[in-house]
Parts: C-alpha cells; structure tokens; sequence
C-alpha cells in the first residue's frame, strides 16, 4: 500500500455528523481540505468530493458548495432525516433510533467507488460516525489508503485502520495531519 501512487482522494463527507460552522465558510472548506491533504503529502489533490447531508436541518441550500472554480468532481447528496415512526415513541428507553440514512448511502458509495477503481488510491472519508469501522476496515485490507477526518470518538475505533488521520476542526483549518500518539505533523 503506497500513498504516494496515485496522489488523488475521493472524499465522502457526511456532513450531518462533520458540519462547516456556516455558509461563509462552505467557500473556503475545499481549499482548506485541500491544504490538509497537502500537509500530508504535497502531492495529494481532490478528485471527487460527494457530501451527504439534510438540507433542510441545516437551513442551507446546495449551491453554497457548489460556487467557486473547483477542479474536481462535486456532487451533493440531499439526504432528508426520515419521519418518526409511531412504534419510536414505544420504546423502552424513550430514546428516538439513529437515522441511518446518510451513513448508509455513504457506505453504499464507497463500495460503489471502490468497486470501479482498483487499489491502490486514497479514500478520505470525514465523519463523526464510528459505525465505519467494518467498512474501513475492509477498504483498508483491500490496499486502499484510507484518509480520515473525524472527532476524538471516532479517531479512537475506526483512526487506527487509517494511513493519515485529522481531527476535522483542524482539518477545517488546513492543519497537517496527527501523528500516531495524537500530536500534530510538522
């Protein structure tokens, strides 16, 4: 498995779980990715980059993503919370169950994508879901080079199957990535 070859990252960002701080800075979030990936490897450039969100929750429409002179492949998943469900309100703990809908079409996707592109190529997936682990796992020992931006949580279970791994408020930064004892590169 080598980094290095080739340079590119298709990112799956499920932004219900990894959100910006506002519309002003959706116009710079690709740059500052960007400038992470960089700080990585000077090499690193996105090629695709589909995020998975709720618009409506976020009182956002998608053509804040979509200004700008991007140079890769954009795509913008709206995906709704479903309804309750009658029977939610029936259960013991009173808590409401996960909505799993954009976590799953994100898993769908990277299997789709990863089906169609032999390894090796990196795969940056930004979430605050440790739910991938399974799919990390099985990506990772197919010779992908899995990339990672998410919270401490989730750097916990699934960071450990990740080649270069980011808390993703420092991500937002344009921060380098962390080294295997939690502290920054460079």
């Amino acid at each position: 498995m080598d980094p290095d070859d080739p340079n590119y990252a298709k990112s799956f960002w499920e932004f219900d779980t990894a959100p910006i701080a506002d519309r002003n800075e959706a116009s710079s979030i690709f740059d500052k990715i960007t400038a992470s990936l960089k700080q990585a490897n000077p090499r690193y450039f996105i090629r695709m980059v589909t995020i998975y969100v709720d618009f409506s929750a976020f009182q956002v429409h998608t053509s804040i993503f979509q200004k700008g002179n991007h140079n890769f492949n954009l795509i913008v998943a709206h995906m709704p919370k479903r309804d309750p469900y009658c029977r939610d309100q029936a259960r013991k703990d009173g808590k409401p169950p996960k909505d799993l809908l954009a976590s799953h079409y994100l898993k769908q996707d990277l299997n789709f994508h990863t089906i169609h592109d032999d390894p090796p190529f990196n795969v940056l997936v930004i979430t605050y879901d440790p739910a991938f682990e399974a799919t990390i796992i099985e990506l990772y020992q197919s010779g992908f080079v899995m990339l990672l931006a998410c919270d401490t949580r989730t750097l916990s279970t699934v960071g450990r199957h990740c080649y270069y791994k980011w808390y993703w408020n420092q991500m937002r930064m344009g921060a380098a990535p962390l080294l295997p004892d939690g502290t920054f590169l460079a």
